[in-house]
């Protein structure tokens, strides 16, 4: 599966990549899938390019990251949404997630459902593979896959919180190669 992973505009300027976005890319990438990452904050000069190439790119999943819960930075990962809704050729499944998302998955989802399929909360590696594994086998249902909260026709259901990961070295060092726009070192 081509996944697009979206790191969204913050309030302020972001010194680094998002190591959230790095790690699950990463991880999905070990396991197979191809990943491109945008990272709208730290490459902040490079919207409308970004836009294109994601567009260009067509994914199959689009995981947009909110490192905080503010309106600001909640309307530019809808922005780009839909961006992506209107101009996409290929169906796509929506994705939030991120501290923004997991500080109260509840009031976000239900402020954001018309933009977003699903939401993770908390360690997005582990529940982010489980949903694209279901994805890939065509398995509508979710309810198996803590840490995630989705539109079932008209209900929101959330399920059980993923247990922290207890053994980190199962994770994928991350992986900055994925971003676009990265050019072999941090700033």
């Amino acid at each position: 599966m081509r996944i697009l992973l979206v790191n969204s505009r913050g309030v302020v300027d972001s010194p680094s990549p998002n190591l959230g976005l790095a790690s699950i890319g990463s991880f999905l990438h070990s396991h197979g899938e191809e990943v491109k990452i945008l990272d709208f904050d730290w490459y902040r000069n490079r919207t409308e390019e970004f836009l294109a190439k994601g567009l260009s790119w067509a994914p199959d999943i689009v995981g947009v990251s909110f490192f905080t819960s503010s309106k600001f930075t909640i309307n530019e990962g809808r922005r780009i949404v839909n961006y992506f809704k209107q101009n996409l050729q290929n169906s796509c499944l929506y994705i939030a997630g991120g501290i923004g998302v997991s500080i109260d998955p509840d009031k976000f989802f239900l402020e954001n459902k018309d933009v977003f399929d699903v939401a993770v909360f908390g360690e997005g590696e582990i529940t982010t593979k489980e949903l694209v594994d279901s994805i890939k086998k065509k398995n509508k249902k979710l309810d198996h896959i803590p840490g995630l909260i989705y539109k079932e026709g008209d209900k929101i259901i959330k399920n059980q919180p993923r247990p922290f990961i207890k053994n980190l070295d199962i994770l994928s060092f991350p992986n900055y190669e994925l971003f676009e726009g990265f050019e072999g070192k941090l700033k």
